[in-house]
């Protein structure tokens, strides 16, 4: 769903999220709207449009290099909105340092096997 956040809705101009939907044998991914007009499109579908689109595109060097960064520029800021926020990282930290202690108690002997199941 590498299009999330660069695309947008044909009804309403907003821009498109992303996320999978079950059935009830299979997952299937589609863009979709969040306003109230709910317009929504599969992914695969998308992608293969964009592709041939992109196949029809030519570009002289320095049109290639301005568009290469403008691609690294966004690809940034949509980093930046998937990043962790600061209470993130801390319970990572935390579950990382409980991690390092079972593994001493295992080693140490004071942890078994059967106390990790």
């Amino acid at each position: 769903m590498e299009l999330r956040g660069f695309i947008s809705c044909p009804n309403c101009n907003k821009t498109f999220s992303a996320s999978p939907s079950r059935s009830r044998k299979n997952y299937y991914s589609y863009y979709h709207c969040c306003s109230p007009c709910n317009t929504r499109i599969k992914v695969e579908d998308t992608h293969a449009y964009f592709s041939s689109f992109l196949k029809t595109i030519s570009l002289n060097d320095n049109s290639y290099a301005l568009l290469l960064e403008l691609f690294k520029e966004g690809f940034k800021e949509v980093g930046k909105e998937n990043e962790l926020g600061p209470k993130h990282h801390e319970q990572l930290a935390k579950q990382k340092d409980k991690l390092i202690r079972i593994q001493d108690m295992y080693i140490d002997g004071e942890l078994s096997k059967e106390g990790l199941l």
